[in-house]
């Protein structure tokens, strides 16, 4: 009986994992084709270029365009998330929530207590 509701209540805290890891999935795919094509502009208007990183940044010449703009690529998606969990933690009401007061009581349902208040 207890091994029932304890599994039950891990499947129920699975659930919806699925559709948040596919929506995060595709989060990050648009966020990579995004920052390739931003970057791309930048490099072929001028307003960035390879010898930047190759003569400032000290970058040897033994290393590809390609693993730069690849780096960059990662870099910009960094930025990218760090911007959407600011987003979810000023715009939505579950990143805004207050922990609230102290209590002996937990608000998880533990399926192995009999004696949990509901």
């Amino acid at each position: 009986m207890r091994l029932d509701k304890k599994r039950d209540a891990e499947l129920a805290k699975r659930k919806g994992l699925t559709t948040r890891t596919l929506v995060q999935g595709t989060w990050l795919a648009m966020s990579a084709v995004i920052a390739y094509f931003a970057l791309s502009w930048l490099f072929s208007s001028g307003q960035l270029s390879y010898d930047f990183f190759y003569l400032s940044l000290g970058v040897p010449r033994a290393i590809p365009e390609t693993v730069i703009l690849g780096v960059l690529v990662l870099v910009v998606m960094v930025v990218m998330q760090f911007f959407l969990v600011l987003g979810y933690a000023f715009g939505s009401p579950q990143g805004r929530e207050r922990p609230g007061t102290p209590s002996a009581y937990s608000r998880n349902y533990d399926p192995m207590q009999d004696d949990y208040r509901n």
